[in-house]
């Protein structure tokens, strides 16, 4: 498994872009490949499955972002957060 835990950050789209190529060269098939952001979209359309979770609490589950351009977790991450 590879964990990408905030790595990307700080960079420009086009650096980003060059992260998911590479991990997808050296991730083995079947192989996941977790990437952890607070920058809501960045990245989904270059993944299969994305989980948007708040503290422990899994918001949206959406599968095959890739595939529909527009996914639930885009939906709930831009939506309104509303107060506990």
């Amino acid at each position: 498994m590879i964990f990408l835990d905030e790595t990307m950050n700080n960079l420009a789209a086009s650096k980003v872009l060059g992260v998911f190529r590479l991990v997808r060269e050296v991730r083995e098939p079947g192989e996941a490949c977790a990437f952890i952001t607070h920058g809501g979209r960045r990245g989904f359309q270059a993944f299969d499955r994305v989980l948007v979770m708040r503290r422990v609490e899994v918001l949206a589950d959406a599968r095959s972002p890739r595939s529909s351009g527009i996914s639930d977790a885009e939906d709930i991450i831009t939506s309104e957060v509303l107060p506990e």
